[in-house]
């Protein structure tokens, strides 16, 4: 089973960072003078051509252009940047939004700086994927979202300050092997799918706003879909996604926040260092592998397999501790030979503390 769902994630995140890389033979100065809708002037930064040529640190000016279109740099634009040799690069205080994987593919790029009082809201998808040798970036106070891959295959980074983040999107920090420690914020929503999978973190604190949203389910004309009865549709997104801290094999200590009713398939399994598990008292589930009709396989395993517990706090009582457990997945699957299963909440040996 770890075969096929090692092939599964790797070829998605290929396919999610499967973006053009910029080609030609020379880097060109590109930045491009748009008016916005209030007739104001401003400029979206970036580079074309071979940019490996472009080497060192580099520094995003506020403003570009002379005469009548002197006007700030408030863009980056998509892959502006992506693809250099550039070992360091400041992102200027008028750059209100950053491009998809506008820093993609750096492998020398070791440190970002964005200058004080940015106004950007998010690091966008694939921002800094596959830049190896970022060990140094500081999250603007003003960016509440992380997007998809933003941090995809970051492996020198070690630590980071994320709390002013609400949302942090699928593989957000996917194989941030040195990814050791981040501080979460308060009004963290959610956590998206293999956001933190294959990364180095040995202890997680999930914040008590962390919850599951509720959405109405649209059609592809933006329109709320409907069941055979007329009734409207909704869909849901986890609090914590699937897989969410998958084969985070360094983790030793998680605990869940009060928001969170639902533990999704694969959250924190093969956490194969995790010892001490601290869970909530409004728990209502947590859920067993996860099943591709599709593909008929298996991708991932229980939400706590293979996870060596040795202490369980929990919120609640040791009567709600045994209703909980009518909703915990306790079956087990196999497949080509390997069994996938949540026992490590099971185990005879496992100490519980109640009203923790």
């Amino acid at each position: 089973m770890k075969k096929k769902i090692f092939a599964a994630v790797t070829a998605a995140a290929v396919g999610l960072l499967s973006l053009p890389l910029i080609s030609g033979c020379n880097a060109i100065d590109n930045y491009i003078l748009k008016v916005d809708d209030d007739g104001n002037k401003y400029y979206v930064a970036g580079y074309r051509g071979f940019t490996s040529s472009l080497k060192g640190e580099y520094e995003i000016p506020e403003y570009y252009g002379e005469g009548d279109d002197r006007a700030p740099v408030r863009e980056i634009a998509e892959q502006g940047f992506a693809s250099t040799n550039l070992t360091k690069i400041t992102v200027p205080k008028t750059v209100t939004k950053i491009g998809t994987a506008a820093f993609a593919y750096n492998n020398y790029l070791s440190e970002v700086v964005f200058a004080g009082e940015i106004a950007l809201e998010e690091i966008p998808h694939g921002a800094f994927g596959n830049c190896y040798a970022l060990s140094k970036i500081s999250i603007p106070d003003s960016v509440t979202g992380i997007g998809g891959l933003a941090f995809f295959n970051c492996k020198n980074l070690t630590s980071l300050d994320l709390t002013s983040i609400e949302t942090i999107g699928v593989r957000a920090f996917d194989r941030c092997e040195g990814l050791g420690e981040v501080t979460l914020s308060s009004s963290l929503v959610t956590i998206g799918e293999l956001a933190f999978y294959k990364s180095g973190l040995t202890s997680i604190d999930i914040p008590d706003s962390v919850h599951d949203i509720v959405k109405p389910a649209l059609d592809e004309d933006g329109n709320q879909k409907k069941d055979e009865d007329g009734n409207l549709l909704t869909t849901t997104v986890s609090g914590i996604g699937v897989a969410a801290f998958y084969e985070c094999r360094l983790l030793k200590k998680a605990t869940v926040g009060e928001g969170v009713t639902v533990i999704t398939n694969g959250a924190f399994g093969e956490c194969t260092s995790l010892t001490e598990l601290y869970l909530p008292a409004g728990l209502k589930e947590i859920k067993g592998a996860y099943f591709s009709e599709k593909d008929g396989m298996f991708i991932f395993g229980h939400a706590f397999l293979n996870v060596p517990l040795a202490d369980l706090y929990y919120g609640g009582t040791e009567e709600e501790w045994t209703e909980l457990k009518k909703n915990i997945d306790s079956g087990t699957v196999t497949q080509d030979g390997i069994k996938s299963d949540n026992s490590a909440l099971f185990n005879p040996s496992l100490k519980l503390h109640f009203n923790a």
